[in-house]
């Protein structure tokens, strides 16, 4: 990982460490399924789709 050197930071405040680590997979679970989701041939519209259409 980048922050793999010692950050005090991080040492006295596990909260943000946490914090940052949910949205970062967040964001990759919602960017892959939005690729899986416009790659994959459904046959039928779902609501990510019909929403960004």
């Amino acid at each position: 990982m980048a922050a793999a050197k010692y950050d005090p930071n991080l040492e006295l405040n596990p909260s943000k460490m946490i914090l940052a680590t949910v949205i970062f997979v967040a964001l990759g679970i919602g960017t892959v399924g939005m690729i899986v989701f416009d790659l994959v041939p459904t046959g039928t519209n779902s609501g990510a789709e019909a929403a960004a259409e």
